[in-house]
């Protein structure tokens, strides 16, 4: 059985990467630039990796983007993503410290939405989620450094093929705004919300360490952390403090939950740190998908280039891995 909150996480991606598509689109006017770098008489030689490179040092000097779409989107993004995270940080702590016996309040993560947790978090974000917010230019930055290399090869492939220069919009289009692209985004900017609010959960919980999971452990790049514990704030394998270590990675961190966390403290976090909307008995909440089965890295230097994702059904659950304990 896939663990239900990256089915949850997948949805979110999917549906925020449609708005992602758009706004990259939009974010040149690709008419204008075919004409602009006409004007510069490109000349196609025998090199094209040349000719690709002096198209693109042109679109880096010559192309203004406008991010402030994608800005806001990214915004969403991430409130939705973190109060994911934060309610499934919540629930597996609950889970390890056996609530159930005490309450049969428990996610259903099939219909569970962020709802008013994450409305509420933009009106007054704080930790992880703030952070993420000051620096979204970062990673818009590291965005629109994808798009001039991708808007570049396809001026200078589309005049070496003799296109028209509508075609060659419709390639920048295509190229910039690919379907891929924009979900590898949505995936990767998700994963970073969803474990800096695992992050924050686990403080607020009094718990210190913590332990790398790859949802398919087979095929990420970052396979050889998976298992490893750590104190939270130190480097796994890699070098990174948590995920995401790459481009679509979509590991979360698993809380090690001491024994001084039991019921009573956590009943503390309730009433001290959690959201309004949680419910005692169990800190899973949101503002919808309760089931009372009784009467829940900054992203500089990213590089989101074209490149298809692993495909929803390809999203693996937990898997026992000999390093974890």
């Amino acid at each position: 059985m896939k663990w239900g909150a990256d089915l949850v996480g997948e949805r979110i991606a999917a549906k925020h990467a449609i708005k992602i598509r758009a706004a990259l689109v939009q974010s040149v006017d690709s008419t204008a630039i075919v004409r602009d770098y006409l004007q510069t008489h490109p000349v196609v030689t025998e090199f094209m990796s040349h000719d690709r490179a002096r198209a693109r040092a042109w679109a880096i000097h010559a192309v203004k983007t406008d991010s402030k779409t994608l800005k806001n989107i990214l915004s969403r993004l991430y409130a939705e993503m973190y109060s994911t995270g934060q309610a499934s940080a919540e629930d597996y702590v609950y889970r390890t410290v056996k609530a159930r016996k005490k309450s049969n309040l428990s996610i259903n993560w099939d219909n569970w939405q962020p709802g008013n947790r994450a409305a509420s978090a933009l009106i007054a974000p704080s930790g992880g989620l703030k952070g993420l917010l000051d620096r979204a230019d970062i990673v818009i930055k590291s965005i629109n450094e994808t798009s001039y290399d991708l808007l570049g090869t396809q001026l200078a492939n589309g005049i070496a093929i003799g296109a028209s220069s509508k075609q060659i919009a419709g390639m920048i289009n295509d190229a910039l705004g690919s379907t891929p692209r924009a979900l590898v985004i949505a995936r990767t900017e998700g994963s970073r919300a969803s474990n800096a609010a695992a992050a924050d959960t686990y403080n607020a919980m009094g718990i210190s360490q913590w332990e790398w999971s790859a949802t398919d452990p087979v095929n990420c790049d970052c396979v050889d952390n998976d298992g490893e514990i750590v104190e939270m704030g130190q480097e796994f394998p890699s070098g990174d403090l948590q995920p995401p270590a790459h481009p679509n990675c979509v590991c979360k961190v698993l809380p090690v939950v001491p024994d001084s966390v039991t019921l009573d403290s956590l009943q503390t976090y309730t009433e001290q740190s959690a959201p309004s909307d949680m419910t005692l008995g169990g800190i899973i909440g949101a503002s919808q998908g309760f089931t009372d089965n009784a009467n829940t890295d900054d992203g500089e230097g990213d590089s989101y280039a074209t490149f298809a994702p692993p495909s929803v059904s390809n999203v693996k659950p937990l898997q026992s891995n000999s390093k974890r304990r």
